[in-house]
Order: structure tokens, then C-alpha cells, then sequence
């Protein structure tokens, strides 16, 4: 072989063992889309028309979202609904948006569940009927003043978003972002605001249902082992399978004590909507920083009336978590709860639901009842359950 032959083939197997031996870059890539059922356009917003009801202002319904599968980019996430008419090409507000719960989308299969109520636009800064909002959302307030679906529109239907983990809107670049001083922007291995989520979705189905109006009766206590001045702790052993034994759609009434103010006060107090609790797991498993657990939230409307964004340093309210949800994010043995945003958790009890519609007098005991906040005394608790036995017997059906 001449040697003007040799140099090239031997530079050809150094170059070769050069580049074979140099460490591989790692994959960046994302894992491959699920065969969405449902998927999120660029903006993650999913519409989902409906005509089994007919949406009445006042009312309440409730959005069941059954996931199965979901896409990667949409775990650490947040679902929130609202509900619209069209009529004559123009768009109208029936229900303003409220959080999914539980509100952060798990990486896995799960349930999650939107409350809305016809005419409940929200209030402060969220008040979804300020024009300014109706101009940039492109809707209107329905010209009757009333939030009911009229005979004659073109169609009906729930408007499910995804909000991304740091509760900012998906394909919007972050120099248009109304910036929360309390919500840092997101940074992780999805860019959001380019619009790497776009086309996401979930294997599951939606519904939409009038919510159901259980009569609650309360029962027993839960205590929390060891609590801090807060109520932090862990539900477990004995106490633990109380909730394990409550009957189907049992709820947890937590009894809360909130401190009511401006968000940005360093995680001190909270505004009405925002979380002040939750049950999860003690090792905290997350997904992009978020909790996978079922929180309490401060109401935007109590007794009637919308909660007063104006400083409070002790709003008292209790709140109904459906014991299959903190189950379905408890460990095995246990469910821990963590306090957190200046609140205190003064009480937990369970309340198994009625099917038997009582009258105002039977509901007025039940108020007095909750009003003992599950400090009664025997003689008390006897009084209450042989005036509910006395009715029972005297409405029996034969």
C-alpha cells in the first residue's frame, strides 16, 4: 500500500474512536404524546358543549373531569372551568372561573371536580364581569341580566384551561404574563410560554351535573396526632380508619380560622379562593413543585354573601372535603395535614350524607348543631339525634 494511502484510513480510524469515545449529549426530547381524548390548543383551552341541563342563574353545578392518562407536559399543572352560551356570534359569561380540585394535575390518573355557580363572576380583581376583563376575554354579560342559558342559543358549554404550575397562562411569553409578585416564573423541562404544552391532553371524560344537595349530618371527631398550634399533623391509626369506614360521599368538615389579606404578605395570610390547607402524603410528592394533595380553600362566598377581600385576621368558615379525595391522596396508613398561609384548623368532623330532604326546622338544629364547631356534650348530642329519630318516624313512608 503507497503511504499516501496509509495517512488517510489511519486518520479515519482515530477520527472514529475520537468521536465514539466523546460522551453522548443527553436527550433532550420529551416523552411521546398519549392518544388524547381531549387536547389543549395553544392558549390550553378545551370547550366542551353540553345540553343535558339548562343553566339557571343562582344555581350550582358541578364539573366531574375523569382522567385516566395524561400527557407529561400537563402534570404539576392547573385545571380551571368557567361557563358560556353563544347567541347571535357573541359569547356570554354564565359562571366566572374557579380552581379544579384537587388543583394541581398529578402525573397519573385521577378525578378532579370544578364547582361553579351561574352568576358568580368573583369578586376584587377577579371579578370577571369589569369590562376591561370582558374586553380582553372576548365575552359579554348576558344582556338579561340573568345568568341562564335563553331558549334559542347556539350552544352551551364549559370552557376547561390549563393553568401552568406557577398559575400563569399557557402560549403567552412571558414579557405579556401578568406577573404575581408571589408566583416566580416557571422554569422547568417544559417551556410553557413558547408553547411546548400546545396539543397536550388527557384519555378521559368530562360531565356536568347539577351538584348534588346532600343534607350532611355530623358524627364523629378526628383528631390529629400531636398537632402543632396549627392543626399540622397526621391523621392516623385509629383515627385514620374512621375515614376509611365513613359511609360513600362522606365528607371531612374542616372548621378553619383564616387570616384574610393581600397575598403578596410572604405566606403569613391569603385571599378568599386560595388555599390554606391540605391533605397529602408526609414526604410530599411533587410534580414541578407542586403538591400532589387536596387543599382547603377560603370561600368566595359564605352564608350568602361574597367573602370581603379586606384585611381579616380570624374569618371563621368550615369546609366540606370529600373523604375519597383526601383518601386518594393519603399513604397507607395515614394522612397528613399541613396548615400553612396564617390559618389554624380548629376542628375536623365527619358528615355522612342524607338522602331524605328535611325541612327547615331538622336543618335549623343541624345549624346549631355545626355551631358547637364539635364540642357538645352528650346531653346535647342526645337531644339533637332523638329530635332527627322523632321526625324520621313521624315522615316514615309505609
Amino acid at each position: 500500500m503507497k503511504k499516501w494511502m496509509i495517512i488517510p484510513a489511519v486518520l479515519l480510524v482515530l477520527s472514529g474512536f475520537l468521536f465514539s469515545s466523546c460522551p453522548s449529549q443527553p436527550d433532550t426530547s420529551l416523552p411521546p404524546r398519549i392518544n388524547a381524548d381531549i387536547t389543549f390548543n395553544l392558549a390550553g383551552e378545551y370547550e366542551f358543549e353540553f345540553d343535558n341541563i339548562k343553566i339557571e342563574d343562582g344555581k350550582t353545578y358541578e364539573v366531574l373531569i375523569i382522567v385516566k392518562e395524561v400527557d407529561y407536559e400537563l402534570g404539576g399543572c392547573h385545571f380551571q372551568g368557567q361557563l358560556f352560551y353563544d347567541q347571535g356570534g357573541v359569547r356570554y359569561l354564565l359562571a366566572g372561573s374557579q380552581n379544579a380540585l384537587p388543583t394541581v394535575i398529578a402525573d397519573f390518573g385521577k378525578r378532579y371536580r370544578i364547582t361553579l355557580t351561574a352568576g358568580d363572576y368573583g369578586t376584587g380583581k377577579d371579578d370577571e364581569s369589569d369590562p376591561a376583563k370582558q374586553a380582553k376575554g372576548g365575552y359579554k354579560m348576558p344582556p338579561s341580566g340573568k345568568a341562564s342559558t335563553p331558549d334559542g342559543a347556539e350552544r352551551q358549554y364549559l370552557r376547561l384551561t390549563i393553568r401552568t404550575p406557577n398559575w400563569y397562562v399557557m402560549g403567552l411569553p412571558w414579557d405579556q404574563q401578568e406577573v404575581d409578585p408571589s408566583n416566580e416564573k416557571d422554569d422547568w423541562d417544559v417551556d410553557y410560554y413558547a408553547g411546548e404544552a400546545e396539543g397536550a391532553g388527557i384519555v378521559g371524560e368530562i360531565s356536568v351535573r347539577i351538584k348534588p344537595n346532600f343534607t350532611f349530618i355530623p358524627g364523629e371527631r378526628v383528631l390529629v396526632t400531636n398537632p402543632e398550634d396549627t392543626m399540622t399533623g397526621n391523621i392516623e391509626d385509629d383515627e385514620f380508619q374512621k375515614l376509611k369506614d365513613a359511609p360513600e360521599n362522606s365528607v371531612l368538615r374542616v372548621y378553619c380560622t383564616a387570616k384574610i389579606g393581600s397575598g403578596s404578605a410572604g405566606g403569613t395570610q391569603a385571599e378568599p379562593g386560595w388555599a390554606i390547607a391540605e391533605f397529602g402524603v408526609t414526604k410530599e410528592y411533587k410534580v414541578r413543585g407542586q403538591n400532589i394533595s387536596t387543599p382547603v380553600l377560603i370561600p368566595r362566598t359564605w352564608e350568602g354573601k361574597p367573602v370581603p377581600t379586606t384585611p381579616n385576621p380570624a374569618f371563621t368558615f368550615y369546609a366540606d372535603i370529600l373523604i375519597s379525595d383526601i383518601l386518594a391522596d393519603a399513604e397507607e396508613t395515614l394522612v397528613f395535614l399541613n396548615v400553612y398561609n396564617g390559618a389554624k384548623v380548629t376542628d375536623l368532623v365527619i358528615c355522612t350524607p342524607s338522602l331524605v330532604e328535611l325541612p327547615p326546622e331538622i336543618t335549623a338544629m343541624l345549624e346549631w348543631y355545626n355551631k358547637l364547631n364539635g364540642k357538645y356534650s352528650a346531653e346535647e348530642l342526645l337531644e339533637l339525634l332523638k329530635k332527627i329519630d322523632d321526625y324520621m318516624k313521624a315522615n316514615q313512608k309505609p
